[in-house]
Parts: structure tokens; sequence; C-alpha cells
């Protein structure tokens, strides 16, 4: 009788658990943000809208009150500001720009607005002895002397202007190299109300301290600058009150 054998039967084989590779996995810096971007340079193109406005402005009302003003000194100096702008919001994109920065820029764009904006309004002193006639900030005080104006700005950091008178005979160039100031100063030329001078300047951060120089006849003017720790507040203030000079003889 035959016998009977058992079938092999083949079972299937299970899988083991295949652990996964450790690959590389490549890790990208997050985007810049397109939107963020975009605002940022929407807000800059509106300031400069305003700026150039503003600036138009002020230029139509200087014009109707001094024919001699200097439209090319102007315009310089507006493309330059629109350049510092510019660099400022290129450095802003390039790292992530913090409420405090943004705060710091509006801050100044506006103090620079106010101060072309109310400069047309700005009380005028007429000086016999100096023989000019100049504009200054309304909550600025003035004093006059035998020889001197001093403008004083508000607040506790010694911050002035003072125009100062020197009879002479000589060449700008030659009293200029006898009776400069001593110091680490830069020595540029600068034209004012069609007169050629020189200014004086240093270089340093946050104090501001220049000299200007001009020669009218038979006189010397030496306008003296200074603002302890305030040169980014001051400087625009000062350069415009430099800008409503007239000679009156």
């Amino acid at each position: 009788m035959p016998v009977k054998t058992r079938s092999k039967t083949k079972r299937p084989r299970i899988k083991k658990f295949q652990k996964p590779r450790a690959d590389y996995v490549s890790i990208e810096e997050p985007s810049k943000d397109p939107v963020k971007q975009k605002i940022l340079w929407l807000i800059v193109g509106i300031i400069s809208l305003i700026i150039i406005i503003f600036w138009f402005y002020t230029i139509r009302q200087s014009i109707r009150l001094d024919e001699n003003i200097n439209l090319a000194s102007d315009i310089t100096k507006t493309i330059t500001e629109a350049r510092d702008i510019y660099d400022q919001t290129q450095e802003m994109i390039k790292k992530p720009a913090e409420s405090a920065e943004l705060e710091k820029i509006k801050q100044d764009i506006i103090a620079q607005l106010e101060t072309n904006l109310n400069s047309v309004n700005w009380p005028t002193h007429t000086s016999d002895i100096l023989k000019l006639s100049l504009k200054y900030p309304t909550d600025w005080t003035k004093k006059e002397t035998l020889k001197s104006l001093i403008l004083t700005a508000p607040g506790k950091l010694p911050s002035q202007m003072t125009i100062t008178s020197y009879p002479s005979k000589l060449t700008l160039e030659k009293w200029f190299l006898e009776n400069k100031p001593e110091g680490d100063y830069a020595q540029t030329t600068i034209v004012l109300n069609r007169l050629s001078g020189i200014k004086y300047s240093s270089d340093q951060e946050k104090d501001l301290s220049y000299f200007v120089y001009l020669k009218n006849n038979d006189t010397i003017l030496e306008i003296k600058a200074e603002a302890k720790e305030g040169r980014n507040l001051y400087e625009p203030v000062f350069d415009q009150i430099l800008k409503t000079i007239n000679f009156t003889k």
C-alpha cells in the first residue's frame, strides 16, 4: 500500500522591515518674502514722491523771494538725498528689517521734510553790521554783538551758528591760510549766493562742526556751525539757513 507523503508547500517569505537610508537632506534657506519687499519698495516710492513734491514747492517759493537762488546746488543735493534713501532701502532689504530701524528712517525723513517746508515761513533777520539778511527757525534765538550774530537752537545740547565779520583787504585764500582753525578738517569749495567760498568741515560721526568763509567786498565772513551729538539732526537745518543768506551791500 503506497504511503502518502506530505507535500511541502512553499510559504511566502516575509520581507524584513528595511530601514530607510540615511541620505543627506538638502536644507535651503528660506527665501525672502516677496510681499514684504514690495511693501518696502512701495513705502520708499511714496516717501520719495513726497520729498520731490515738497522740494519743488520749496524751490518755487524760494524763487519768488530770491532771484539769486542756486538751482544747480539744490538739484545736486536732492539727487544725493534720493541716492541715500535708495542705499538705505537696499541695506534694509538685505537683512531682516527691525521695527526700530524702520522707525528711525521714518523719523529722519519726516524731520527733513519739516525742515524744507518750514524754512519758507521762517522769520527774517537783517544785520546792518554783517551787511546781510537771513532766515532762521522760529523756535531758535538770536543774539547780535558788535561784529557777530549768534543763532542758538533750543535744547540741552549746545547747537548754534555764529556769523562773524572781519575787515580785510586780503584775498579769501590768503586770509584763510593765515587764520584757519586748528584741527582735523576737510577743505571743500562752496558757492553761496553767487559767492565762491571755503568750507572747512570735520568728519566726526556724531558731532557737527564746520566753518564757511566768504568774502563780500572788504569783509571776510566766518560762519561757524556746531552741534554736540546732533549731526544728523542739525546739519540739514544749518545748510538750510546758509541757503537763505542774502548780502545787502
